[in-house]
């Protein structure tokens, strides 16, 4: 798969999608950043794969919070983008933002089981 997405970005197809895809296969963060400036700021899956990124491997809190915001700008109707942002200010221990990330995610999905617990 890295060297069709590798080929694909040689050949000019310089897009977010791809640098994301990227990233998921090297699993370098580097690629989701560059995904961001390729997007202009836009790119709520550069965003929310580097949060993930930050979460999850580095135990980065802060910073994964962040980027979970900058995702949830630019497109609100993640449900479960909602839902591990809300996990992650759990660990950070910002339970207001835990909340409200939460309620965000019952809002959009009212059956999503797994905040209630």
């Amino acid at each position: 798969a890295e060297e069709v997405i590798r080929s694909r970005l040689n050949s000019g197809d310089e897009s977010a999608e791809l640098y994301c895809s990227l990233g998921d296969v090297t699993n370098d963060r580097q690629h989701y950043l560059k995904a961001w400036e390729v997007s202009g700021c836009k790119s709520a899956r550069a965003m929310r794969s580097l949060a993930v990124t930050y979460m999850y491997t580095d135990k980065d809190y802060q910073k994964a919070i962040e980027c979970f915001q900058k995702s949830l700008e630019i497109n609100t109707m993640q449900v479960n983008v909602w839902f591990t942002f809300g996990c992650c200010c759990l660990q950070a221990k910002d339970f207001v933002k835990a909340e409200n990330a939460f309620r965000s995610c019952v809002r959009l999905d009212p059956d999503v089981s797994s905040t209630y617990f």
